[in-house]
């Protein structure tokens, strides 16, 4: 199994809100027990068959757990949790590598980053050791992937980089193609747009010899974007026509619908506004027919920034209202699931806390009484000297036993406070205070900007925020730009510097 970083298909472009990239995955089954049959009702139907051994239930709670990784990667990590519960009782290092590779994306997808990283360190530790050359692929490309999501992009080209180093030397074209594209990738989030371009071109003369089609549809969305941003709107279109015929092809219908999205952000940044209002529209129809909610959300806001700008207000008026009925069904959907997590989080802290408190009322019992004792055995004993010794040592140790029962109490009390938190939906933010920040600035931020700095403030990532805010990875850019610009710093920490000494 590969993990795929790419472009669905809308512009890398400052200035337009719905531009966005998300991530793809893309399976390859190298197992013939399992490479037949590749659907999800397939794989659940043979796991629910009597007479499983216990190697084949492995193979299929893991490939069932790769398959959810995208869509609910919570449901994906109890698969696999049932096949290592199996490894438990029958260990098998091969069966256990390639269940560390898939439970490390399912925690990438939960954007648990840190345990992510994590199992992929271990697994890229055994598969060296195994000699398994595939699964030592996969696990430099998840770290890539990762370490990208975290801003680190020093450690995310390192293990890319020699991705595409051991792919090129197996001769895995695919997997070769896709790594090209993911360093493409990481030049757009460092400014470079002509390496990137050079990492893209290299990636279509892959897919282009090996014939697979979901890729290059992929790549040349990938160069026409860079076109859009470089100002060569006839080339963009050019490359945005080629991806829509494949992506048409291969009945890749979220693909095709951010195809049709980044021509019309390429239109709108020509000024053809009515062109790109026509392409919008089919995006979002097309979106809202298949029940996509989250393109729902990107192309509604890209057609009713068009409409705005061609001063169309009561259509755009209209189209928000719905923009905000879909995002908040989806809010709330995340919302549910945090509470929930949270919840079970705070009971089980509930029960480990009351055993605690109990066990520490015990010793404190137990101490009480060994006190007592061993007064009465050192007046015996040694006298004075000994018992005063004694003395000290019970009651040091009693100090320690009722700290440790304040800091469970205390800890019971933050896990409180925080449920209360999101169920009243108050934020929580730095003690810095940033709401007086335009008095004290030429330009004000807007209402959003103050958001996004906000945002900053608690050391969100840019993907955190973009999550946080609902909108892109590039509006977050196009926000974060402006507010640089208004503050007149060149970075977030150079911005968090100003906030600080201005508060």
């Amino acid at each position: 199994m590969i993990r795929l970083l790419g472009f669905s298909g809308l512009v890398k472009s400052k200035y337009f809100s719905s531009s966005r990239i998300t991530l793809l995955i893309l399976f390859l089954w190298f197992n013939p027990q399992v490479k037949a049959q590749t659907s999800m009702d397939s794989l659940l139907q043979r796991l629910s068959q009597p007479g499983l051994s216990q190697k084949d239930q492995v193979l299929l709670s893991t490939a069932i757990g790769k398959e959810y990784a995208e869509s609910r990667p919570e449901l994906g990590l109890k698969y696999i949790e049932e096949a290592e519960n199996i490894l438990k009782k029958s260990p098998n290092d091969t069966l256990l590598l390639s269940l560390l590779i898939a439970k490390s994306i399912n925690y990438s997808y939960l954007a648990r980053y840190d345990i992510s990283t994590k199992i992929s360190m271990e697994a890229l530790k055994m598969s060296q050791k195994l000699n398994d050359k595939t699964a030592m692929l996969d696990a430099h490309n998840n770290l890539g992937i990762d370490f990208m999501y975290t801003e680190d992009y020093s450690n995310a080209q390192k293990y890319l980089n020699e991705f595409v180093r051991l792919s090129e030397i197996a001769r895995d074209s695919l997997r070769w193609g896709h790594g090209l594209n993911n360093l493409g990738l990481i030049s757009y989030y460092l400014g470079n747009a002509e390496e990137e371009l050079n990492y893209y071109v290299k990636a279509k003369e892959i897919f282009e010899r090996i014939n697979e089609k979901e890729g290059l549809g992929n790549t040349l969305l990938n160069i026409g974007t860079v076109y859009t941003a470089t100002g060569n709107h006839q080339k963009a279109q050019e490359y945005f026509a080629d991806a829509l015929i494949i992506f048409e092809e291969i009945k890749y219908i979220s693909a095709y619908s951010n195809v049709l999205q980044s021509m019309a952000e390429d239109y709108l940044k020509q000024g053809k506004y009515k062109k790109a209002e026509t392409l919008a529209s089919e995006a979002l129809a097309l979106v809202r027919q298949n029940d996509l909610k989250q393109d729902v959300v990107y192309a509604s806001d890209l057609l009713q920034n068009i409409y705005q700008k061609q001063g169309k207000y009561k259509e755009a008026y209209e189209l928000v209202v719905s923009y905000h009925e879909v995002k908040d069904s989806i809010f709330n959907e995340k919302i549910t699931q945090q509470l929930a997590e949270l919840q079970t989080k705070y009971e089980t802290e509930k029960k480990e806390s009351e055993i605690q408190q109990l066990k520490l009322e015990n010793n404190l019992k137990e101490v009480s009484l060994a006190n007592a004792r061993n007064q009465i055995i050192g007046l015996f004993i040694i006298g004075f000297m000994l018992l005063a010794l004694i003395a000290v040592y019970f009651t040091q140790r009693n100090k320690k036993l009722q700290a440790e029962k304040l800091q469970q109490e205390f800890q019971l009390d933050a896990l409180r406070k925080r449920i209360i938190e999101i169920q009243s939906g108050d934020a929580v933010y730095e003690d810095v205070e940033i709401d007086s920040i335009n008095e004290k600035i030429n330009s004000p931020l807007t209402d959003r900007e103050l958001e996004a700095l906000k945002l900053i403030m608690q050391g969100k990532a840019n993907r955190e925020i973009a999550e946080a805010l609902f909108v892109s990875i590039n509006t977050v850019k196009f926000h974060l730009s402006n507010i640089y610009q208004k503050l007149g710093v060149a970075n977030k920490r150079e911005a968090l510097e100003y906030v600080v000494k201005s508060s």
